[in-house]
């Protein structure tokens, strides 16, 4: 019996051992992760992105929906848009478009559209 349990024990410090030496370190994980897109060369050639997606909103109302789009370009400019579907409400449109003003300056603007087509700006 006592056999078996030093075996097992043998056993259990040797798969520990292992799984120790096989592990790796934060920096090595950066690393790989920087050198699968393509090198640190080439990232620093990226001098924008792009990203689009959908959102939802869970309200007393109802559920509302629509896309967003975010856009940034280096160094430092940015432009978030953000278009909310209310025609369920009885409303039209909710559009939320950070960096409109002016371009990419991080300006702020919201329109509100009603089913006919008009629309309020607040800025």
């Amino acid at each position: 019996m006592r056999a078996i349990k030093r075996g097992l024990l043998a056993g259990v410090l040797l798969l520990m051992g292992a799984a120790a030496a096989s592990a790796q370190t934060v920096d090595e994980v950066i690393e790989k992760a920087i050198a699968a897109e393509g090198g640190r060369e080439a990232l620093a050639k990226v001098t924008s992105r792009s990203t689009k997606g959908t959102i939802s909103v869970n309200t007393p109302g109802g559920e509302f929906g629509g896309p967003v789009e975010a856009v940034n370009q280096a160094p430092n400019k940015q432009r978030t848009l953000v278009t909310i579907d209310l025609s369920a409400a009885g409303m039209g449109n909710a559009v939320i478009d950070e960096g409109l003003l002016e371009g990419l300056d991080g300006g702020v603007a919201v329109r509100l559209e009603d089913q006919l087509g008009a629309v309020r700006g607040i800025r």
